[in-house]
């Protein structure tokens, strides 16, 4: 409500003279002034300010008034800061990298730079107050029956051995849909919310948005954590593979990689020996029961 005369004058500005717009922006001047007389964390409002900030923001962007924008925006950080001692680390990184991109936004590209060291840290502050958590589970004995007869010496044939390996380890994208819809029917709060990715040091690299504004980004992470799943049971179909001569690195390059366009004959080489060490080296699991 207090907004609304504001933004009407934002997207209409003919609508307006220029004594009326100068006296809507006075006003609103005022008010930041107000929201922010404090330095007291408990007598202010840190959310109210990021929105008058955006409001005064936009209309001095419209008028391409760097400085004015600067001293805004510059008024919003401090107010977040306010609250940086009372928030937990993924908090403030998180505020860190909205302030990034609003300085981005705004063609601000010094102020945008001088918070990337900061959400480094805060990076790696928030990735060390998240608390590690692991699952024990035995896998019986007839996995590795059902993985040999599948992929193994019993077997039929390498056709079956390779059909079977597409069939269980391949995503389907229709199927993978479905049960994604499924998920986001079932747990709805958890698809509302985006999902910040970040590298092992902490560092964010890409975000994912909710199920709603980003369902090709939801459907690709639905998929690499259910494949990060079934990481230990493709580890037992590979091993099995290798035992019986089908995925070894001169049958792939052979059978495979040569006959295929894609692949440049001077990189066969290097493909060989990433297969010779990803099959020999890399594969953590192996096909023994306990």
């Amino acid at each position: 409500y207090w907004a609304c005369q504001f933004v009407i004058m934002l997207e209409n500005k003919k609508w307006f003279t220029q004594s009326e717009i100068n006296t809507l922006v006075q006003a609103h001047e005022e008010r930041l002034k107000r929201l922010n007389y404090t330095e007291d964390l408990a007598k202010s409002n840190v959310w109210t300010i990021e929105q008058q900030c955006k409001l005064l923001s936009d209309y001095y962007k419209s008028h391409q008034k760097n400085d004015e924008i600067k001293r805004i925006l510059n008024i919003e950080e401090k107010a977040h800061r306010l609250n940086f001692q009372t928030i937990a680390p993924i908090q403030k990184l998180g505020i860190l990298e909205q302030l990034h991109k609003k300085y981005q936004y705004y063609g601000l590209g010094d102020e945008s730079k001088r918070l990337l060291a900061e959400i480094q840290n805060a990076g790696k502050a928030s990735k060390s107050s998240m608390e590690a958590t692991s699952i024990e589970f035995s896998i019986p004995q007839e996995v590795y029956d059902q993985a040999e007869e599948m992929f193994g010496k019993k077997a039929s044939s390498d056709a079956v051995r390779w059909q079977n390996f597409a069939i269980y380890f391949i995503p389907s994208e229709t199927y993978e849909k479905q049960s994604l819809k499924e998920l986001v029917d079932k747990y709805p709060l958890r698809y509302m919310v985006a999902t910040q990715m970040m590298d092992a040091n902490g560092r964010p690299m890409s975000v994912v948005g909710d199920y709603n504004s980003d369902p090709e980004g939801s459907l690709v992470l639905h998929i690499t954590e259910k494949m990060n799943f079934s990481a230990y049971f493709l580890g037992i179909a590979i091993h099995k593979m290798i035992d019986v001569g089908l995925m070894g690195p001169e049958r792939i390059m052979s059978e495979i990689i040569e006959p295929c366009i894609l692949f440049d004959e001077s990189n066969y080489d290097i493909i060989r020996q990433g297969l010779d060490f990803f099959l020999y080296t890399s594969v953590p699991y192996h096909c023994t029961s306990n």
